[in-house]
């Protein structure tokens, strides 16, 4: 009786806020995705002393680095739960709401990215509205980083991440390798970064905060998006300041994304980002550490087959540093080209993708010195994944991938997927990761 008594007390209690939600929906919806795998990453540059290292930095330091012995894991592909809903609004609008986390299933030691952050929202989460007019959100989404999936980049969506191009076009790996900060700003306990990319932090785009974003309507499967990165970290940088210039930093960005989309014909896609004085409000804050970057993709589906092509040109430019006497300016960029294919015949999809990121290309003359200078700093990717789809929902998948630096770069595969950790290894100039993984995923 008392249990009945209170079930009925919190049912009142509820009840005013149930009523209001009648004609709202609201889904949860997710991925679980966990693979064995077999990593490694050899091959590395060594320096005079026989020792795995990169080019002399700014400061004259040497950074170390390592190969990566083989070793077996169990790695998390990215998990993740989310909610959405709408509630109608009337003429045709609607309140609508998304809150995405990732999930932390699996993690390897010492690895620190965003996929093992135990808060909440970390993914696409935001409000807005939708209607004719199309839609207006703020809050956190993802910018630029995963808009040539549409091109035949999908396979690793049910599969491991290692499958995904966004080894060089991603998140994680920039200019000439891993998207680290200046070898000079060593981070705490010493920590060097092995990057080939000169100095500076970029934004090649992720899940971005301060967003301001607003898409437009689907007109013959053309749509449109404009995503305003609100300069919520905007300062004034005083003289001399190590980091930086003086002068005020504003920490804006700005992106366009064009899409076509026809599931019986085809699909293109172009996106523009540029970020301005990136990290202003931090020790990293610094006026005129700009990056630009570009992306094309397009691509076809017939008689089974999905092939598409996809083009990135990513740009940095930093000025001069005022503690320095050396010419530190940045002003680079890096051009990278990938092609896809996937089959599919009954529950079986089979698909492949190769993808070069060229060298660094050198403006100034100040930006990857000294010696080797940005030779060197190209990459090459390869993969392989074989999936088995029960349903909808649940697949198998099988999946071999490479990416081949050259002697000063250092890519390596996106996110979770990385085989250096960003704790106690990492991977250094030249070495060349590789994974073979199995695994499966279900979406809910």
């Amino acid at each position: 009786m008392k249990k009945k008594l209170i079930a009925l007390a919190a049912a009142g209690a509820f009840a005013p806020a149930l009523a209001m939600a009648d004609d709202s929906t609201v889904t949860v919806y997710g991925k679980i995705s966990l693979g064995v795998e077999s990593v490694k990453a050899e091959g590395c540059t060594t320096n005079a002393a026989g020792a795995c290292s990169g080019p002399t930095n700014l400061l004259g330091a040497t950074p170390a680095g390592q190969n990566i012995p083989s070793r077996v894991r169990v790695t998390d592909n990215a998990s993740f739960i989310g909610f959405r809903g709408n509630e109608p609004l009337g003429g045709g609008v609607s309140a609508i709401f998304q809150i995405e986390s990732y999930v932390k299933v699996d993690s390897a030691p010492g690895r620190t990215t965003a996929y093992n952050a135990t808060t909440f929202a970390t993914r696409d989460s935001g409000v807005g509205l939708r209607g004719p007019f199309g839609e207006v959100q703020l809050g956190k989404f993802r910018t630029y980083f995963t808009d040539h999936i549409p091109a035949g980049d999908t396979l690793f969506l049910k599969s491991s991440l290692a499958a995904s191009i966004s080894a060089l076009f991603g998140a994680t790996s920039t200019i000439g390798g891993q998207a680290t900060l200046l070898a000079s700003l060593a981070p705490a306990g010493g920590f060097v970064p092995a990057n080939a990319e000169g100095r500076g932090a970029v934004d090649p785009g992720g899940f971005r905060d301060n967003i301001l974003r607003y898409t437009t309507p689907n007109w013959g499967g053309f749509t449109a998006a404009l995503t305003y990165v609100a300069p919520e970290g905007t300062v004034d940088i005083p003289t001399n300041t190590a980091a930086s210039n003086a002068g005020k930093a504003s920490d804006k960005g700005v992106g366009v994304r064009l899409t076509y989309l026809n599931p019986n014909l085809g699909f293109a896609t172009y996106s523009f980002y540029k970020r301005n004085d990136l990290g202003a409000g931090t020790a990293l804050g610094s006026i005129g550490n700009d990056s630009k970057n570009q992306k094309v993709a397009i691509g076809t589906k017939l008689v089974g087959f999905t092939v598409g092509v996809a083009a990135e040109k990513m740009e940095h430019t930093n000025p001069d540093l005022v503690f320095t006497p050396l010419n530190d300016s940045v002003d680079r960029e890096v051009k990278k080209y990938a092609v896809f294919l996937a089959y599919e015949t009954g529950p079986w999809v089979f698909g492949t993708s190769y993808a070069k990121a060229k060298a660094v290309e050198d403006k100034t003359g100040g930006n990857c010195v000294p010696l080797p200078g940005c030779d060197g700093t190209g990459a090459r990717f390869y993969q392989a994944t074989v999936n088995y789809n029960f349903s909808k929902r649940t697949n198998l998948y099988a999946t071999y991938a490479k990416i081949k630096n050259d002697s000063q770069a250092a890519y390596d595969f996106y996110a979770q997927g990385s085989v250096g950790d960003t704790g106690p290894s990492f991977i250094a100039r030249g070495a060349s990761p590789q994974v073979l993984s199995a695994g499966i995923t279900h979406f809910f």
